[in-house]
């Protein structure tokens, strides 16, 4: 089931992603595994686990979403896909031209739907907005932003390294 699951998480991020044109440049592995260890592996709360097989489970992923870590609620069907973006203020004008109802939340970008929001984050100590992430969260069983944002907080709130501002982690956006 949880590697099913880890598909389908794959396969909705991608399908919401494809569309957009983004260009993503290839770090190198070990600094993408270093950035990953540093900054988007965090020992989930209660209630969340790390799905084991993420990286690449789909068998089709590449790029952006096959460094990226899967987190799943234990028991339902949501989940947040966090990848490593080391290009973010290039992909947030591109995400921004492609996708004109994204709005700004501080630094961080969100795109939000009824079953998905996108959220790209810079990391706090880095002032030009190079290097962040893009948070892939989904949720089958809330219905709208507001209820799938706040299903996710408690996870959410453990990146501290990340500019999310205050809205996201009240769950007001």
């Amino acid at each position: 089931m949880k590697k099913l699951y880890s598909g389908i998480l794959f396969g909705l991020a991608l399908a919401f992603i494809v569309p957009l044109s983004v260009a993503y440049a290839e770090e190198a592995r070990d600094e993408t595994d270093a950035f990953k260890k540093k900054y988007l592996t965090v020992t989930p709360p209660t209630g969340w686990e790390i799905e084991k097989q993420s990286s690449g489970a789909a068998g089709f992923m590449t790029g952006m979403l096959d460094s990226g870590i899967v987190y799943v609620r234990t028991g339902t069907m949501s989940g947040v896909v966090i990848c490593p973006v080391f290009n973010l203020d290039e992909l947030s004008a591109e995400w921004k031209e492609a996708e004109p109802d994204s709005f700004r939340s501080g630094r961080c970008l969100i795109q939000g739907g009824n079953d998905m929001i996108l959220i790209m984050a810079p990391l706090k100590k880095d002032k030009k907005g190079q290097n962040g992430a893009m948070f892939i969260i989904m949720d089958e069983e809330a219905s709208g932003a507001e209820k799938i944002l706040q299903n996710a907080l408690p996870l959410l709130r453990l990146f501290t390294h990340f500019d999310l501002s205050e809205a996201i982690l009240e769950g007001k956006v």
